[in-house]
């Protein structure tokens, strides 16, 4: 920098508006530098890092240039802080890391202008502590209002796996029920076993139409899609987790004529989340029903190299090659099947993610589809 021809006895807004920019460079590096020591600044690139710090000192020295704090909200309200604020929440920031960016700029300009020689007083230092304080405002405020936004979409979609998931069982409840009551003439059952069959029967039917609401009001509404809640890893006993799913929907199964084969090993154990395991398979067996009637869907597990596998395949009526890309997206349901709504494989895919793995499908038409989820096996974690 060039001290001499800078000193001043009273700060210029023109000329610190032009310091500003012809050292936007180094006051960059500089403050690069103070902040990488945030946790969400770790492993940014030159780029990523500045984000749209460039942008707020060109704007700086645009406010400096009209001499006037008083067009601070006018020059930032639609420029990068908020701009700033959101790219930041999408890195992992905290909150505070946002601010002290902030503090850190302010920090770095006022010993780069006082190293230079110039004088930041009166109206001058008014506008850059007005623009910097409003700046600070606006990415918070756009930082705060997309972490809520991101909240209430995840407890909404949340909600909305949580109701598809309880269809399968609330199905399987009411064929029990309707079998129980096929079972033996009204004539030959005590009257109080009439009153209990009933009475399940109209709260399961108040149950499914329930799900049901909840599943067309949330399928009417654009949510992106969001993360799966903290995984709580045990080992599990795969076989017999799967065994108890096959008997619960052994009746379902059966009114579609199809067979469940548990093909797991005894005694093969899986280190995961216990619920998550079972809406997975729960899903994908339900999935695996309703596409392949009069057939027969079989579970397997088997060890790769740091990995378990488990696999669900079925003899049906397979998956078009044009939808293979799209099975896992939400709301990409079978346009044949107005029961399906395209959530239970969306769940599939959120929650092997969450275990950090990974899952794929294979598929033929008129041969079968096979869906293959690969979880890290932690056996000895």
């Amino acid at each position: 920098m060039d001290l001499m021809s800078n000193l001043v006895t009273a700060a210029d807004p023109g000329k610190i508006a032009l310091f500003i920019t012809r050292e936007r460079g180094a006051l960059l590096d500089a403050w690069r530098n103070d902040v990488r020591q945030f946790s969400g600044a770790h492993g940014l690139d030159i780029p990523a890092l500045n984000d749209h710090m460039p942008d707020f000192l060109g704007e700086l020295a645009l406010l400096l240039h009209g001499r006037s704090s008083e067009q601070t909200q006018t020059v930032l309200a639609d420029g990068s802080p908020g701009m700033h604020g959101e790219q930041r929440l999408q890195f992992g920031y905290a909150i505070e890391e946002v601010v002290a960016e902030y503090g850190a700029l302010r920090a770095c300009l006022f010993n780069a202008l006082e190293a230079a020689g110039f004088v930041v007083v009166g109206e001058c230092r008014l506008i850059i502590d007005a623009a910097l304080d409003e700046a600070i405002g606006l990415a918070v405020c756009t930082f705060a209002e997309e972490r809520q936004r991101d909240i209430d979409e995840r407890r909404r979609e949340h909600l909305t796996f949580v109701a598809h998931d309880l269809r399968t069982p609330l199905n399987a409840i009411s064929l029990a029920t309707s079998g129980i009551d096929r079972a033996r003439s009204r004539s030959d059952r005590a009257p109080e076993m009439v009153r209990f069959i009933d009475t399940l029967r109209r709260n399961v039917e108040v149950l499914q139409e329930l799900v049901a609401n909840v599943l067309r009001e949330e399928n009417s509404v654009d949510v992106e899609f969001g993360a799966m809640p903290a995984v709580v890893p045990r080992s599990i006993d795969l076989w017999a987790l799967v065994e108890g799913l096959a008997c619960e929907m052994a009746e379902l199964a059966s009114k579609s004529g199809v067979r469940i084969l548990n093909e797991v090993p005894d005694g093969f154990f899986v280190h995961a989340d216990a619920g998550l395991l079972r809406r997975i398979f729960q899903n994908l067996l339900s999935n695996a029903v309703r596409y392949a009637p009069d057939g027969t869907v079989r579970i397997g597990a088997r060890r790769a190299e740091e990995s378990t596998v488990l696999i669900v395949t079925d003899d049906g009526r397979g998956i078009p090659s044009d939808r293979l890309t799209k099975v896992f997206d939400k709301f990409e349901g079978d346009s044949n099947d107005p029961a399906s709504l395209g959530l239970g494989l969306a769940f599939v895919k959120s929650a092997v993610e969450a275990h950090g793995g990974t899952v794929s499908i294979e598929s033929t038409p008129d041969t079968g589809t096979t869906f293959v989820a690969t979880l890290p096996d932690k056996r000895n974690s």
